[in-house]
Protein backbone atom coordinates (compact mmCIF):
# COMPACT_ATOMS: atom_id res chain seq x y z
CA UNK A 1 0.00 0.00 0.00
CA UNK A 2 1.47 3.32 -1.06
CA UNK A 3 1.03 6.83 0.21
CA UNK A 4 -2.05 7.33 -1.99
CA UNK A 5 -3.98 4.80 0.12
CA UNK A 6 -3.25 6.69 3.32
CA UNK A 7 -4.14 9.96 1.60
CA UNK A 8 -7.56 8.51 0.81
CA UNK A 9 -8.02 7.40 4.43
CA UNK A 10 -6.99 10.84 5.69
CA UNK A 11 -9.38 12.58 3.31
CA UNK A 12 -12.24 10.32 4.35
CA UNK A 13 -11.61 10.93 8.05
CA UNK A 14 -11.44 14.67 7.46
CA UNK A 15 -14.69 14.48 5.52
CA UNK A 16 -16.36 12.51 8.32
CA UNK A 17 -15.23 15.13 10.81
CA UNK A 18 -16.60 17.94 8.61
CA UNK A 19 -19.99 16.26 8.35
CA UNK A 20 -20.25 15.49 12.07
CA UNK A 21 -19.25 19.02 13.05
CA UNK A 22 -21.85 20.45 10.63
CA UNK A 23 -24.53 18.22 12.16
CA UNK A 24 -23.47 19.19 15.67
CA UNK A 25 -23.98 22.89 14.88
CA UNK A 26 -27.39 21.98 13.35
CA UNK A 27 -27.43 22.11 9.56
CA UNK A 28 -30.39 24.33 8.68
CA UNK A 29 -31.82 22.49 5.69
CA UNK A 30 -31.51 19.34 3.61
CA UNK A 31 -30.67 21.48 0.58
CA UNK A 32 -27.84 23.22 2.45
CA UNK A 33 -26.31 19.97 3.67
CA UNK A 34 -26.45 18.40 0.21
CA UNK A 35 -25.03 21.48 -1.49
CA UNK A 36 -22.39 22.49 1.04
CA UNK A 37 -21.17 19.11 2.26
CA UNK A 38 -21.77 16.90 -0.77
CA UNK A 39 -21.40 19.30 -3.68
CA UNK A 40 -25.08 18.98 -4.58
CA UNK A 41 -25.10 15.16 -4.59
CA UNK A 42 -28.43 14.39 -2.90
CA UNK A 43 -28.06 10.63 -3.26
CA UNK A 44 -24.67 10.67 -1.58
CA UNK A 45 -26.04 12.87 1.22
CA UNK A 46 -28.86 10.37 1.86
CA UNK A 47 -26.49 7.40 1.71
CA UNK A 48 -24.01 9.04 4.09
CA UNK A 49 -26.83 9.82 6.50
CA UNK A 50 -27.84 6.15 6.54
CA UNK A 51 -24.21 5.14 6.99
CA UNK A 52 -23.84 7.43 10.01
CA UNK A 53 -27.04 6.01 11.47
CA UNK A 54 -25.91 2.45 10.85
CA UNK A 55 -22.71 3.09 12.78
CA UNK A 56 -24.58 4.68 15.66
CA UNK A 57 -23.15 8.16 15.15
CA UNK A 58 -26.56 9.86 14.72
CA UNK A 59 -29.96 8.94 16.11
CA UNK A 60 -32.11 6.58 14.05
CA UNK A 61 -34.49 7.96 11.45
CA UNK A 62 -32.81 11.37 11.17
CA UNK A 63 -31.85 13.23 8.02
CA UNK A 64 -28.72 15.34 8.06
CA UNK A 65 -30.65 18.60 8.47
CA UNK A 66 -32.32 17.46 11.68
CA UNK A 67 -29.93 14.79 12.89
CA UNK A 68 -28.90 14.40 16.51
CA UNK A 69 -25.37 13.29 17.30
CA UNK A 70 -25.21 10.30 19.62
CA UNK A 71 -22.71 10.07 22.51
CA UNK A 72 -20.70 7.75 20.28
CA UNK A 73 -20.75 10.38 17.56
CA UNK A 74 -19.44 13.05 19.92
CA UNK A 75 -16.67 10.71 21.01
CA UNK A 76 -15.71 10.23 17.36
CA UNK A 77 -15.62 14.02 16.87
CA UNK A 78 -13.29 14.38 19.85
CA UNK A 79 -11.08 11.53 18.62
CA UNK A 80 -10.86 12.85 15.06
CA UNK A 81 -10.05 16.38 16.23
CA UNK A 82 -7.36 15.09 18.59
CA UNK A 83 -5.73 12.93 15.93
CA UNK A 84 -5.84 15.28 12.94
CA UNK A 85 -2.66 15.46 10.91
CA UNK A 86 -0.43 18.23 12.31
CA UNK A 87 -0.43 19.88 8.88
CA UNK A 88 -4.21 20.24 9.12
CA UNK A 89 -4.37 21.62 12.65
CA UNK A 90 -4.14 25.23 11.48
CA UNK A 91 -6.82 24.74 8.84
CA UNK A 92 -10.57 24.93 9.45
CA UNK A 93 -12.59 21.74 9.48
CA UNK A 94 -14.26 21.19 6.11
CA UNK A 95 -11.41 21.80 3.68
CA UNK A 96 -12.29 23.07 0.24
CA UNK A 97 -10.58 19.98 -1.17
CA UNK A 98 -13.48 17.95 0.17
CA UNK A 99 -15.41 19.21 -2.84
CA UNK A 100 -13.75 16.34 -4.73
CA UNK A 101 -16.44 14.16 -3.18
CA UNK A 102 -19.11 16.08 -5.06
CA UNK A 103 -21.09 13.91 -7.42
CA UNK A 104 -24.36 14.23 -9.22
CA UNK A 105 -27.97 14.77 -8.25
CA UNK A 106 -31.14 14.20 -10.18
CA UNK A 107 -31.25 16.51 -13.18
CA UNK A 108 -33.53 19.52 -12.64
CA UNK A 109 -36.49 20.03 -14.95
CA UNK A 110 -34.92 22.48 -17.38
CA UNK A 111 -38.07 22.79 -19.49
CA UNK A 112 -40.15 23.81 -16.47
CA UNK A 113 -37.47 26.30 -15.40
CA UNK A 114 -37.30 27.90 -18.84
CA UNK A 115 -41.08 28.13 -19.04
CA UNK A 116 -41.29 29.84 -15.64
CA UNK A 117 -38.56 32.31 -16.60
CA UNK A 118 -40.21 33.06 -19.95
CA UNK A 119 -43.54 33.82 -18.23
CA UNK A 120 -41.85 36.15 -15.74
CA UNK A 121 -39.83 37.92 -18.43
CA UNK A 122 -42.94 38.43 -20.57
CA UNK A 123 -44.62 40.32 -17.72
CA UNK A 124 -41.78 42.81 -17.27
CA UNK A 125 -42.40 46.43 -18.27
CA UNK A 126 -39.85 48.31 -20.35
CA UNK A 127 -37.10 49.50 -18.03
CA UNK A 128 -33.82 51.37 -18.54
CA UNK A 129 -32.04 48.78 -16.40
CA UNK A 130 -32.40 45.02 -16.50
CA UNK A 131 -30.96 41.83 -15.07
CA UNK A 132 -30.18 39.11 -17.60
CA UNK A 133 -28.69 35.66 -17.83
CA UNK A 134 -25.27 35.65 -19.40
CA UNK A 135 -21.99 33.76 -19.61
CA UNK A 136 -18.86 35.35 -18.16
CA UNK A 137 -15.56 33.63 -18.89
CA UNK A 138 -17.44 30.45 -19.89
CA UNK A 139 -19.24 30.48 -16.52
CA UNK A 140 -23.01 30.90 -16.00
CA UNK A 141 -23.76 34.36 -14.63
CA UNK A 142 -26.42 36.97 -13.99
CA UNK A 143 -25.57 40.51 -15.06
CA UNK A 144 -27.14 43.89 -14.45
CA UNK A 145 -27.23 46.14 -17.49
CA UNK A 146 -27.69 49.84 -16.86
CA UNK A 147 -26.87 53.26 -18.25
CA UNK A 148 -23.17 53.74 -18.90
CA UNK A 149 -21.36 56.53 -17.12
CA UNK A 150 -20.96 58.40 -20.38
CA UNK A 151 -22.42 61.35 -22.22
CA UNK A 152 -23.41 58.94 -24.97
CA UNK A 153 -26.76 57.22 -24.41
CA UNK A 154 -25.53 53.63 -24.21
CA UNK A 155 -25.84 50.77 -21.73
CA UNK A 156 -23.20 48.59 -20.15
CA UNK A 157 -22.85 45.76 -17.67
CA UNK A 158 -22.54 47.39 -14.26
CA UNK A 159 -22.70 44.26 -12.06
CA UNK A 160 -22.25 40.50 -12.53
CA UNK A 161 -22.41 37.38 -10.39
CA UNK A 162 -21.07 34.02 -11.54
CA UNK A 163 -22.36 30.59 -10.50
CA UNK A 164 -21.07 27.02 -10.47
CA UNK A 165 -23.91 25.81 -12.69
CA UNK A 166 -26.81 26.96 -14.83
CA UNK A 167 -29.48 25.64 -12.45
CA UNK A 168 -28.23 27.71 -9.51
CA UNK A 169 -27.88 30.73 -11.82
CA UNK A 170 -31.46 30.32 -13.04
CA UNK A 171 -32.85 29.90 -9.53
CA UNK A 172 -31.28 33.23 -8.57
CA UNK A 173 -32.50 34.86 -11.80
CA UNK A 174 -36.06 33.77 -11.01
CA UNK A 175 -35.67 35.25 -7.54
CA UNK A 176 -34.69 38.53 -9.21
CA UNK A 177 -37.58 38.44 -11.68
CA UNK A 178 -40.09 38.19 -8.86
CA UNK A 179 -38.63 41.39 -7.43
CA UNK A 180 -38.43 43.45 -10.64
CA UNK A 181 -39.98 46.41 -8.85
CA UNK A 182 -36.72 46.73 -6.87
CA UNK A 183 -34.36 46.71 -9.85
CA UNK A 184 -34.07 50.48 -10.16
CA UNK A 185 -33.18 50.75 -6.47
CA UNK A 186 -30.60 47.98 -6.80
CA UNK A 187 -29.01 49.70 -9.79
CA UNK A 188 -28.71 52.85 -7.70
CA UNK A 189 -26.78 50.87 -5.07
CA UNK A 190 -24.21 49.98 -7.74
CA UNK A 191 -24.03 53.55 -8.99
CA UNK A 192 -23.57 55.00 -5.48
CA UNK A 193 -21.49 52.34 -3.74
CA UNK A 194 -20.09 50.05 -6.42
CA UNK A 195 -20.83 46.50 -7.59
CA UNK A 196 -19.60 44.67 -4.43
CA UNK A 197 -22.18 46.59 -2.38
CA UNK A 198 -25.02 45.05 -4.40
CA UNK A 199 -23.60 41.55 -3.91
CA UNK A 200 -23.48 42.15 -0.14
CA UNK A 201 -27.03 43.52 -0.27
CA UNK A 202 -28.29 40.38 -1.99
CA UNK A 203 -26.55 38.20 0.58
CA UNK A 204 -28.21 40.16 3.40
CA UNK A 205 -31.63 39.83 1.74
CA UNK A 206 -31.27 36.06 1.30
CA UNK A 207 -30.12 35.60 4.89
CA UNK A 208 -33.05 37.66 6.16
CA UNK A 209 -35.45 35.68 3.99
CA UNK A 210 -34.18 32.31 5.22
CA UNK A 211 -34.16 33.49 8.84
CA UNK A 212 -37.79 34.55 8.58
CA UNK A 213 -38.76 31.22 7.05
CA UNK A 214 -37.13 29.52 10.01
CA UNK A 215 -38.99 31.70 12.50
CA UNK A 216 -35.87 33.47 13.75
Amino acid sequence: MGDSYFDVIENQLEFLLAVLVAIERTVSSQSESAKDLFGGDWQKAAHYSMWLEGHGLIEEGDRLNRATITPEGRAIIAMLMATRDPDLMAKPIGLRSLATYAGMRQEPDRAAMEAAIARAEASLPAMPITFARHTVADTPAVVLIGPARSRIAISETIWALQFDGEHERDLFYRWLLIRADRWRHWAEIVQRQGAPALTRHFLALRIAEEAEKGGI
